[in-house]
């Protein structure tokens, strides 16, 4: 036997009293989905001196009624409170209705099947978010579940030069860190783990590809498809990766490092060279940049989206430290 719930969370206590408002309109009205005429009729005929203003509310109380969105979930409860008055229904306000839904109370059984629509509302709103949330991620890389992808990473060959090292090259912590980010992120929206780019691939032949792929260069300064792809001049014509300098020039101004500060800049670019060959190249000036703009794609890869999906070409500069805020875009 299911054990009987201590007690009820105030997010599902407050969308089972949403769902209760909406169950009185609908029995009110004889409709599943009142409009908003419908909802001002209803409020007119409970209340002929009802003012203009609170007229207005119909609009959001027939938005409720649509329970296949978000509306009852974000709804403020001081706002369903207004809704309640307005319907003049039995329970008047969100607080005596928690006080009603305590399942420690005998009572708790009336009103339990408001809970259990409440927990099946939320429950289909997660996976409608799921599938909405896979759709963009898979947007932003434009990919899909067959799209291959390569990864460059920065090779550090310390070991050419100390034969007591166990490896001859070496990947910074940082680039790793922002590596397996993206590995877990490709994993959970569904698409394909990228692998690592072939060290004998022709970088000249990116561009006729026979199946849609993507390359990812994780670094800026060492990487050597970023370092091809800025030479033969695929980065937009206002962006100049300089690793003399050590720095980043976008529109004319350069952006440095500062280690004291924390302060690092990170690109993350989309270069569509053609139907088959998309390039994205993700990293920092320094290791912590790079570091810090994949935690940001874990993170907030959702803002970077709204910028990069379905477009072409799409250079943005972050500025990270205590937090990373987008300085520049070109799209």
């Amino acid at each position: 036997m299911q054990k009987k719930p201590q007690q009820i969370s105030y997010t599902v206590a407050k969308t089972a009293y949403g769902i209760y408002l909406v169950n009185e309109l609908r029995q009110a009205c004889g409709k599943e989905l009142p409009t908003e005429t419908d909802v001002k009729k209803f409020l007119l005929r409970i209340n002929p001196s009802i003012t203009p203003t609170d007229l207005q509310t119909a609009r959001q109380i027939s938005r409720y009624c649509q329970t296949n969105k978000d509306y009852i979930r974000e709804a403020r409860e001081e706002t369903l409170d207004k809704v309640a008055k307005a319907l003049n229904v039995s329970i008047k306000n969100m607080e005596a209705f928690r006080e009603k839904t305590n399942p420690l109370l005998k009572a708790f059984k009336y009103y339990s099947h408001y809970i259990d629509e409440a927990l099946v509302y939320l429950q289909a709103l997660e996976q409608t978010n799921a599938g909405e949330d896979k759709r963009k991620f898979q947007g932003l890389f434009s990919a899909d579940a067959q799209t291959k992808t390569y990864l460059s990473m920065i090779s550090y060959h310390f070991g050419e030069e100390n034969k007591d090292l166990p490896a001859i090259s070496f990947g910074a912590e940082s680039d790793l860190k922002t590596e397996r980010i993206l590995i877990e992120l490709f994993d959970e929206y569904g698409l394909l783990p990228p692998q690592y780019m072939p060290e004998n691939i022709l970088l000249d032949s990116l561009d006729k590809q026979p199946a849609k792929t993507n390359f990812i260069a994780i670094g800026l300064f060492g990487n050597r498809l970023t370092g091809w792809m800025h030479s033969n001049n695929y980065l937009n014509s206002s962006l100049n990766i300089l690793p003399g300098e050590k720095c980043l020039q976008l529109n004319g101004k350069k952006y440095y490092a500062n280690r004291d500060n924390g302060i690092d800049y990170a690109l993350f670019c989309k270069i569509a060279l053609s139907n088959n060959s998309t390039v994205f190249i993700i990293g920092g000036i320094e290791g912590f940049g790079t570091q810090q703009i994949g935690e940001y794609l874990r993170d907030s890869w959702l803002n970077v989206y709204n910028y990069a999906a379905g477009r072409p070409a799409v250079t943005l500069l972050f500025e990270t430290g205590g937090e990373t805020k987008l300085v520049e875009q070109i799209l």
